[in-house]
C-alpha cells in the first residue's frame, strides 16, 4: 500500500549523551559531559540535521524521550523556542515535546523504589513492612542498624533483578561487547547505599 507523502512521518532518534546506546566517539574527550554540554550538542545536532535536510523545514518538530531524557527534551525544547524566537537557522517548526517513564529528579527515583518492588510482588510483604517501618518513609542514606539489615535484606532478594526493566535480565553493552563494569548488587547499591 502506497501513502502520500503527507501521510507519512519522520523519525530521527539520538542516543545521548555520547556512550549511552548505541552512541559513540573515537575521541576519549567526548565522553566527559554533563547536562549543558548533552543540551548543547543535541540543539547542535537538531540545527545541523535540518541545515543537511531542508526540505524537512516544514514538517512539524516534536522532541520526545524517555528515562533520563526527562531533563533533556524540557531543557532541549527550551533552547528551540529561544533560537525562534531569536531568529536562528534554520526556522524549525517546532510543535512541542512529551516525555514517557521520564526521570524528573533522583530523589523521587530512589523513594519509589521500595513500594514498586513490592507492588511488583519481588519483596514480600513482611520486608516491604519491616523497611517502611525502619525507614520511616525514606528509604535510602541511613545507618540505623535495622535499616541496614533491611536493605541488606532487600539486596538479597532483588540482587538479581533489572529494577528498571524486572522483566528483562541486566545487560551492559558498549558497541556490542558485553562488559560487566556493574552487577545488579552494584546498582543497588548506587540507589540504597
Amino acid at each position: 500500500m502506497e501513502c502520500e507523502d503527507d501521510e507519512v512521518s519522520s523519525l530521527v532518534v539520538m542516543d545521548a549523551p555520547v556512550g549511552t546506546g548505541f552512541s559513540y566517539s573515537d575521541n576519549s574527550e567526548d565522553y566527559q559531559i554533563d547536562d549543558s554540554k548533552t543540551i548543547a550538542d543535541l540543539y547542535d545536532f537538531v540545527l545541523k540535521w535540518f541545515q543537511e535536510y531542508p526540505e524537512f523545514l516544514s514538517n512539524p518538530l516534536y522532541i520526545t524521550g524517555c528515562s533520563y531524557a526527562g531533563a533533556y527534551v524540557p531543557t532541549l525544547s527550551l533552547e528551540i523556542v529561544k533560537g525562534i524566537e531569536e531568529g536562528v537557522k534554520p526556522n524549525l517548526n517546532f510543535k512541542g515535546n512529551f516525555v514517557g517513564n521520564e526521570l524528573i529528579d533522583y530523589d523521587v527515583l530512589i523513594e519509589s523504589r521500595v513500594p514498586f518492588v513490592h507492588r511488583m510482588g519481588l519483596i514480600s510483604d513482611k520486608l516491604y513492612e519491616d523497611l517502611r517501618i525502619s525507614f520511616q518513609g525514606n528509604y535510602w542514606n541511613s545507618i540505623h542498624p535495622d535499616c541496614l539489615r533491611n536493605v541488606e535484606a532487600f539486596k538479597k532478594k532483588t540482587g538479581g533483578i533489572n529494577l528498571e526493566h524486572v522483566l528483562l535480565p541486566y545487560s551492559h553493552f558498549e558497541m556490542g561487547i558485553s562488559r560487566s563494569t556493574r552487577n545488579a548488587e552494584e546498582r543497588v547499591q548506587m540507589y540504597y547505599g
